[in-house]
């Protein structure tokens, strides 16, 4: 079993630090966020769908609570909800974007909550992940 284990992180060790730069990169300098608002600004401004899940999740859980993480949020939504029908990682991605946007409590996103809900032209997931969040808000 270690062997298995072993083998496999080593084949992961290129994935982990790609995705570290991407996390501890200053090169953006995220003026006013705080120091872990400025990772998960990162990891939801990049190109990995696994990396902005995992930056929205963060912002769901509370990890992370920069009022700008919530408008970067809802900007990539509205600009992911449409693509991506067959692309499990990228619905689960938007999926997220939806609950981590109803955390914020704020009805300025309830807007594009209903836009994704009422989309003809989303995956079905994303539909009902955005139909949830808008019930959690009420």
């Amino acid at each position: 079993k270690l062997q298995k284990y072993a083998s496999q992180s080593a084949g992961r060790i290129g994935e982990y630090s790609q995705r570290n730069q991407v996390i501890n990169s200053t090169a953006s300098n995220n003026q006013g966020l705080s120091p872990e608002g400025a990772k998960v600004m990162n990891m939801l401004t990049s190109s990995m769908a696994n990396l902005q899940k995992q930056g929205a999740r963060k912002v769901y859980n509370g990890e992370a609570t920069d009022p700008q993480l919530f408008a970067v949020i809802n900007e990539q939504l509205l600009v992911g909800y449409q693509t991506g029908h067959n692309d499990r990682n990228h619905n689960d991605c938007m999926a997220w974007y939806c609950k981590a946007l109803a955390s914020s409590g704020d009805a300025r996103y309830r807007a594009t909550l209903e836009t994704v809900a009422g989309s003809r032209q989303t995956s079905d997931t994303v539909k009902r992940w955005a139909q949830k969040s808008l019930q959690t808000m009420q």
